[in-house]
């Protein structure tokens, strides 16, 4: 975090550290008027920027959420009843929250508190993920590509290595394993810190958060025209 508006140049202040510095006295992240993280004098709000003047529309994450609506949208044309209007509200309510979660708001206080970082990171896995699993999205997308991209991307997903890899990762407990383990290992004092301070390792964080996610809820909803290893009651005991 850096102490924007102090004259500190001296480089960010990872936000665990920070938390234990003014630990957290109540249920209202601080005691007394209830604003910051502890008694200390020094609080997130201290060097959190100001709305207006810091958060900007980050316009490739926009763009590339733009395009996947528009291939998805593109592709479900002339498809079977099975891709309804209600499998196509929910891709787009999940392409929505993941918008939330890394383009709004929401990302630039992720780095001032800890709360809006969770709020992330829950949006992620637990919000964003299922929405975009139950629009079944693997056939729309793939259909809503330009026919160059197809012609290139089809022989590679069809390759037996390919084949074998995603088979490895959507097995259930192959995603389940991958799923705690993104949740546990990123909450590490050491790794946290880096994911707040270098923007790369965010990215890598919010990547795992979505990716674990989906190849859980994948097995739980079972998008056509995929089949899950394990029958219904084990792979909702994935979500426990």
């Amino acid at each position: 975090l850096n102490r924007r508006g102090s004259g500190d140049r001296s480089g960010p202040v990872p936000l665990v550290r920070l938390w234990l510095r003014h630990p957290v006295s109540g249920p209202g992240f601080g005691s007394g008027s209830g604003s910051g993280f502890g008694s200390g004098s020094s609080t997130p709000r201290d060097y959190a920027p100001s709305m207006p003047a810091a958060w900007t529309v980050p316009p490739w994450t926009t763009i590339a959420i733009v395009l996947i609506a528009a291939a998805y949208l593109r592709g479900r044309i002339g498809l079977p009843a099975r891709f309804s209007r209600g499998r196509a509200a929910c891709f787009l309510a999940g392409l929505a929250t993941l918008w939330i979660a890394l383009a709004s708001p929401v990302d630039l206080y992720a780095n001032y508190a800890l709360w809006p970082h969770m709020v992330q990171h829950v949006l992620l896995s637990l919000v964003a993920a299922p929405l975009v699993v139950l629009g079944m999205p693997g056939v729309p997308v793939f259909r809503g590509l330009p026919r160059s991209w197809q012609r290139l991307v089809g022989p590679l997903l069809a390759a037996r290595a390919i084949r074998r890899g995603y088979r490895l990762l959507l097995h259930p407990l192959t995603a389940g394993v991958l799923f705690s383990l993104a949740m546990w290992l990123w909450h590490v004092p050491v790794l946290y810190d880096l994911a707040v301070a270098d923007p790369f390792w965010h990215a890598v964080e919010h990547a795992c958060f979505l990716g674990t996610g989906v190849l859980v809820f994948w097995n739980v909803f079972e998008p056509w025209p995929f089949r899950s290893a394990w029958s219904p009651l084990p792979r909702v005991l994935l979500l426990l």
